[in-house]
């Protein structure tokens, strides 16, 4: 290495360990708190961003260097670098940081997140690479076992577009039997993947049992968690390695624009031997798969999401309330045959959804 590329790497290790201790400062905050300021602090405006007190929007294509030794560490990934938008962008990076806290909020351990450009990505980004044909192994089969009550678009995408690859999904119909889950796993199978509470029929299954199983197989969990959001559910609390998020839907709720997010835990449970893609999932897909692939946010929609972030979690308060008037109300209704939602009583998995969501920093935080 040369003398000018070791200068750059050291001053990024300077700059890593400054972001490790403003990242340890945070996870000591309150979920709000996260929310509305993420790893964006005063000294960043005025030492970066000419004292913006929030994130600024970079919607530059590319980013300059001061020579050739620093575009050399940067090429190389000896540097934190965001390079060309394609691959990273620093609005993004804002977003991921705070996403990324949010979902491990209470959680002892790393996780990280990869931003992408709408919900369906981020699930074709937290799937595929588990779904390699192996050295060696190359004409062994290769399945997938995932819950039945899963998004439209995620059903379209295992059905048919993985079977297309000569991908097999096995369905599980009844998601809440955890005995179901494991007589489909065999020796071939790569990851498990649940939607909870599901869109649109709001299925729920236990987490923490079904972790269990997978991690029993040495395969991960995989958890689309759009509809909770982590300010009522976090999956990777209760034993999931990897949650998918349309951010569209819930977290983003002016209606301005698509984007998606995939948050794992550091490192994950895998059978694929890959040390890269077990220790840090989501920064092995943001800077290998993804750079290749191009499935990236925008830095605007980034921007955009991390306003509506700031009032999450009075928001799915409100929703909550509201939705469970409404379900009280049309339960009641002599019209009304039968109404399905997780707050109700009568709901068959009432008991897995009070053990699984509740409104974070409440005082169901105590139970």
């Amino acid at each position: 290495m040369r003398d000018g590329v070791a200068r750059y790497v050291a001053m990024a290790h300077e700059e890593q360990a400054a972001r490790r201790r403003a990242w340890q400062e945070a996870k000591k905050w309150r979920f709000d708190t996260v929310a509305v300021h993420g790893l964006y602090t005063v000294e960043e405006a005025i030492q970066r961003n000419q004292g913006a007190i929030i994130e600024p929007i970079y919607l530059a294509t590319s980013q300059a260097y001061r020579d050739s030794d620093e575009l050399e560490a940067a090429l190389a990934y000896l540097i934190p670098t965001w390079c060309y938008a394609r691959i990273a962008n620093p609005s993004v990076y804002y977003l991921e940081w705070t996403l990324a806290l949010l979902e491990g909020y209470g959680c002892d351990f790393e996780t990280a997140c990869c931003a992408t450009s709408s919900g369906m990505s981020a699930i074709m980004s937290a799937i595929e690479p588990f779904l390699v044909r192996l050295p060696g192994k190359e004409s062994e089969p290769i399945n997938f076992v995932a819950s039945a009550h899963v998004y439209g678009g995620t059903f379209q995408q295992f059905s048919v577009r993985q079977r297309e690859k000569g991908i097999e999904v096995r369905w599980v119909q009844h998601p809440e039997r955890v005995e179901e889950w494991a007589e489909l796993i065999d020796e071939h199978t790569r990851f498990l993947y649940g939607e909870l509470p599901s869109n649109p029929t709001l299925a729920f299954f236990d987490i923490a049992a079904v972790a269990q199983l997978a991690h029993k197989h040495h395969i991960p969990l995989i958890v689309d968690a759009t509809v909770a959001t982590p300010a009522l559910l976090r999956p990777l609390q209760h034993g999931a390695d990897i949650v998918v998020h349309s951010v569209t839907k819930s977290m983003t709720a002016s209606g301005f624009g698509i984007a998606g997010a995939v948050i794992a835990r550091k490192p994950i449970v895998t059978n694929i031997p890959n040390e890269q893609l077990r220790e840090d999932f989501a920064s092995y897909i943001k800077f290998l798969p993804n750079r290749d692939n191009g499935p990236n946010l925008s830095p605007m929609q980034a921007a955009l999401t991390l306003n509506d972030l700031r009032t999450l979690r009075s928001r799915m308060d409100m929703l909550s309330e509201n939705a469970l008037l409404v379900a009280e109300f049309l339960e009641s209704h002599p019209k009304v045959e039968k109404v399905s939602y997780p707050g109700l009583k009568s709901y068959p998995l009432h008991h897995l959804a009070r053990r699984y969501m509740w409104l974070v920093d409440s005082e169901h935080d105590q139970r």
